[in-house]
């Protein structure tokens, strides 16, 4: 049998259509399937195996998934399911094997279905672009051939014409609508509700901007709110469609709104703390809008946003984006900032949030400020959500901004306690707005590791890896000098050295590591700034994982905190 049929029955469409193209590209016939598409196929037919995870079942109607199992307790294939058995204790599924839903490993995967029958693989397809992977060309391209085209500025323009291309979240709407008819200040309380909302935020700028801009423009909320009265604001709100949320789409809505809230919340209260009240109204605006273009991608680009959602996560910085889809996404959000007439430092501030600061020259000094904030902000908030959404980066605060938060005497206990009260009351909020968020794979409803060590020789006032860490372990500890005589307890290890840019450095910090014996029998990662070289690999236990900061956490979190007694493949590394 050269070509066993797998069907393949993953909760989210984008992870569905991504494993049919890998399961094909490795010699099998593989199709995507919905749950009654399954049932119907374990009836009907014999398919050499299945592959589903306890998300799909949840989906399922009531009834459907009881008859799925029964169906799948009838037929010879092999059953593989991602997830957690616990999960779907309450029906009584036959599984060959389990696999670990978040960050599954694929070669575990493709191991199990080999296992069980006579497949061969495919000889690795020609991809015509050297930085597309096989498994994310097999997306790019299309049925006819033709590569996914790059993303322009005037496809952009055309998609999101007018405001009502845009699609605001359904309970903002609907206080917009209601608060204004009473509050006392109505400006306020619309420019309140607009804060909670990057689409309404956007939408209230643009026609405020376009009928009583002036040579500045108007960059806060409160004061392009002031310029409506009730009538002219309910024409607007009208004007904006509910946004219909889709369950099966890799992109999460709720994680999205709690994001970029989280992102003009905190960077108004580090501009705030540092006393630079002239730039806290600009960067509560400029980080509610900061990642307008993954709103874009995902509503208006869904082929494109896949591409990005398919391909390895811990590369996924802005020149990635830019080598698989033609164009990053905070340039795609300073093209739609653009396209509605926003103020150029708006525009200039989306565009960096993502860019390293030596990459800023060229934008206003108005600007640069408050893109320090507004990365900071964005940093920070990825640090202390509960979950790896696509877009989730884990990244040093930045040299710049530690520098503006030392000379302005800036307490790291205040603002990480502040942070942290305005993450825990949007995250709380997004299990009530959006409950299927919650509920996602990569969302955390616990926590993911017991005990985390910690080593960082250069450390910033507001050391964000930590915080991450911190946020999905019950205790980290932290070693702030190496010595032979420290205790090894088989925790996951981190080692953070993305402030040291020196290569030579880096190795005698990894080799004082080795020396001191916390390499041996514990799962490690390795944060280095720039590219990852074979000096790391050289000096890493197998067990090991170096990778380059940024790093994007979603795919290897969950490999670190497997037991050691999992088997491990060979240090991964990403440049």
């Amino acid at each position: 049998m050269l070509n066993p049929q797998v069907l393949v029955a993953l909760q989210l469409d984008t992870e569905r259509q991504l494993l049919t193209h890998v399961l094909a590209h490795e010699g099998f016939e593989a199709t995507p399937v919905t749950p009654r598409r399954l049932l119907e196929c374990a009836r009907s037919a014999a398919p050499a195996g299945i592959v589903l995870d306890d998300g799909f079942l949840h989906d399922a109607e009531p009834g459907l998934a009881i008859e799925l199992c029964r169906a799948l307790a009838g037929t010879s294939a092999t059953v593989i399911a991602l997830g957690n058995a616990s999960s779907v204790h309450q029906l009584d599924l036959r599984v060959d094997a389990w696999i670990a839903r978040h960050g599954f490993q694929v070669d575990e995967l493709l191991t199990c279905l080999r296992s069980t029958t006579l497949v061969r693989p495919a000889e690795p397809a020609a991809t015509s672009s050297p930085d597309v992977s096989p498994a994310c060309a097999a997306i790019v391209e299309r049925e006819d051939d033709a590569c996914l085209p790059a993303i322009t500025k005037a496809q952009v323009r055309q998609a999101c014409m007018h405001l009502e291309d845009l699609a605001a979240f359904e309970f903002n709407l609907a206080e917009a609508l209601t608060l204004p008819a009473f509050a006392a200040d109505k400006a306020s309380a619309l420019a309140q509700v607009a804060g909670q909302d990057p689409v309404l935020a956007l939408a209230i700028l643009a026609q405020a901007n376009r009928d009583h801009g002036g040579d500045d423009g108007l960059v806060e909320l409160s004061a392009a709110a002031s310029v409506f009265d009730t009538a002219q604001a309910h024409q607007l709100i009208e004007r904006l469609a509910p946004l219909e949320i889709d369950h099966g789409s890799a992109w999460d809505p709720g994680s999205f709104w709690a994001h970029s809230v989280a992102v003009a919340r905190i960077g108004a209260m580090l501009a705030g703390r540092m006393r630079l009240d002239a730039q806290a109204r600009l960067t509560l605006t400029a980080g509610l809008l900061h990642d307008m273009g993954i709103y874009v991608l995902a509503h208006h680009f869904p082929e494109h946003f896949a591409v990005l959602a398919s391909g390895d996560p811990a590369a996924l910085d802005d020149e990635q984006e830019v080598a698989l889809i033609g164009a990053s996404h905070g340039q795609i959000g300073a093209w739609l900032v653009e396209h509605f007439h926003l103020p150029s430092v708006i525009e200039e501030v989306v565009r960096a949030h993502d860019a390293p600061p030596e990459t800023w020259q060229s934008i206003s000094s108005r600007a640069r400020m408050v893109s320090v904030l507004v990365q900071a902000a964005d940093r920070l908030a990825h640090a202390l959500f509960t979950g790896e959404p696509i877009f989730s980066e884990l990244a040093d605060i930045g040299p710049l901004f530690d520098a503006a938060a030392r000379h302005a005497n800036l307490s790291a206990a205040e603002v990480i306690n502040d942070a942290r009260g305005i993450m825990a009351e949007l995250v709380t909020k997004m299990g009530f707005e959006f409950p299927g968020s919650t509920r996602r794979p990569e969302f955390h409803t616990r926590k993911v590791f017991d005990r985390v060590t910690y080593y960082a020789p250069q450390t910033p006032l507001i050391d964000t890896v930590r915080l991450f860490f911190e946020t999905r372990a019950n205790r980290v500890v932290q070693i702030d000098r190496l010595r032979e005589d420290l205790p090894n307890d088989g925790s996951p290890m981190v080692v953070n050295l993305s402030r040291v840019n020196d290569v030579g450095v880096q190795v005698e910090s990894l080799t004082s590591v080795m020396a001191a014996g916390l390499m041996t029998h514990r799962r490690g990662v390795v944060l280095v700034p720039g590219q990852v070289r074979d000096l790391h690999r050289k000096i890493v236990d197998d067990a090991w994982m170096v990778l380059s900061a940024p790093a994007r956490p979603g795919r290897w979190l969950t490999r670190l905190a497997q037991p050691l007694a999992v088997p491990s493949k060979e240090a991964v590394l990403v440049a």
